[in-house]
């Protein structure tokens, strides 16, 4: 076991800012593993000087180990996890490694399983046999699993370091936002929560202090959105998940909707994810990114009678959010829809808005009137939404419930088959 090693010097920054990497610790080890270094103007000094740097820095970590009979190996043990300031950069630091360890190394960067900013000045590289941490920012390895475990496909490595998140929720007060809340400051994340009712959060305040910050919030109002962002970003550091949560239905056909129903609708569903999502990118693109999460439903993808501007609100969420996937991909950022089937929450009952009914309709609601089924119990989606967010590479849409894939097989079925039995009609539309 390693006691003690004052971390050598590094050599002194090119510009007036570096950051720097410190071993991980064993016992009280803290060693100097690595320097990035930017110039006066904030510009990453080249692949080569960066190199050695790494590589001093790490004969400097090797020479400082084996003043105590240690290796990289007698540090945590099984550890595969990458973050850098540049994916390209991770490269010419395993070559470092390489060389200032010989085979005592992980031969090829092909091991990295993420690679991403931790929003401090220090940042992270874990490798097998050798882990870095940063200097304030303790972490936890967890062990692998034992032989012939089954993990699911969009999970963590098993040996991944699992980090801090600091999440954004909108509708946070109840519903799958207070569950998601509760279940991320329960594993030690910090949450933004957002609610419009005074007071919605003191429980959680007092259970879990300054990891939580409450923002009474009108999502619909873009300049409260933004300030709220800010506030979060000023508060924590950073955005790692944002979530549009906040949402309503509304009940009645088309033709009962009025006119402040359908605006009111379309301003909380469709309008305030995205005045939350432009208010969030700015922050997740800085940072180098994020992950959004969009609380759509199974009627964004396909639609019943009696919900038609609610369907209009998902729909239109379903269609910017795919967009959105494209334009921000190459910052690094993630997004998911989040499609719940029926759930035991305020959706169809105190959060519910219901269009005066027109008598002309009454024999259609009459028969449309079918016993409840199951809905599923919101406490479930606590380790799904959990699984989705630690996921290295998680999926654009995912359901939430029993049933969704089933109806939406049948209903893509039936779209597909129409549009092939007018397909004729389609072309000659075409002219030429």
């Amino acid at each position: 076991m390693i006691e003690h090693v004052d971390p050598p010097a590094l050599a002194p920054p090119i510009g007036g800012l570096y950051h720097h990497l410190a071993i991980a610790r064993s016992g009280s080890i803290v060693a100097i593993a690595g320097q990035i270094a930017l110039d006066a103007d904030g510009r990453l000094v080249g692949e080569d000087c960066h190199a050695a740097q790494a590589e001093q820095a790490f004969r400097n970590l090797a020479a400082a180990l084996a003043a105590v009979g240690c290796g990289p190996r007698d540090l945590l043990k099984n550890t595969i996890h990458v973050v850098g300031h540049r994916p390209e950069l991770i490269e010419p630091i395993f070559a470092a490694g390489r060389r200032a360890f010989g085979g005592d190394w992980p031969r090829t960067a092909s091991t990295l399983v993420g690679v991403q900013a931790l929003g401090r000045p220090e940042w992270l590289i874990e490798v097998d046999g050798l882990a870095v941490i940063p200097t304030r920012a303790p972490v936890t390895a967890h062990p692998a699993p034992a032989a012939g475990t089954h993990r699911h496909p969009g999970a963590q490595e098993p040996d991944m370091v699992t980090k801090t998140k600091t999440w954004f929720i909108t509708g946070a007060s109840k519903g799958f936002g207070r569950q998601w809340a509760e279940a991320a400051l329960e594993r030690g994340d910090r949450v933004a929560a957002t609610s419009r009712t005074p007071g919605a959060f003191d429980d959680l305040a007092d259970a879990h202090g300054d990891n939580l910050l409450p923002i009474r919030l009108d999502v619909t109002d873009r300049a409260a959105v933004h300030a709220a962002t800010r506030r979060a970003v000023d508060r924590f550091g950073r955005l790692d998940v944002v979530v549009n949560n906040a949402g309503y239905g509304l009940f009645g056909m088309v033709e009962e909707i009025s006119e402040e129903q359908a605006r009111a609708q379309i301003d909380v569903n469709l309008l305030a994810p995205l005045w939350v999502t432009q208010a969030a990118l700015p922050h997740l693109r800085a940072q180098g990114g994020g992950h959004i999460i969009q609380v759509s439903s199974i009627a964004g993808v396909f639609s019943l009678p009696g919900l038609g501007v609610y369907h209009a609100s998902k729909f239109g969420l379903e269609g910017f959010t795919a967009s959105l996937a494209k334009e921000v991909r190459d910052f690094g950022v993630k997004v998911t829809l989040v499609e719940p089937a029926g759930y035991a929450t305020d959706w169809a009952g105190p959060s519910a808005v219901h269009a005066e009914p027109l008598p002309a309709y009454d024999g259609f609601r009459a028969a449309m009137q079918r016993p409840a089924g199951v809905r599923g119990e919101p406490t479930a989606t606590r380790a799904a939404i959990l699984t989705v967010v630690d996921a290295d590479e998680p999926p654009l849409r995912i359901f939430f419930g029993k049933g969704p894939l089933d109806v939406i097989r049948a209903e893509y079925a039936s779209r597909i088959e129409e549009w092939e039995r007018w397909d004729g009609v389609s072309r000659a539309a075409f002219g030429a």
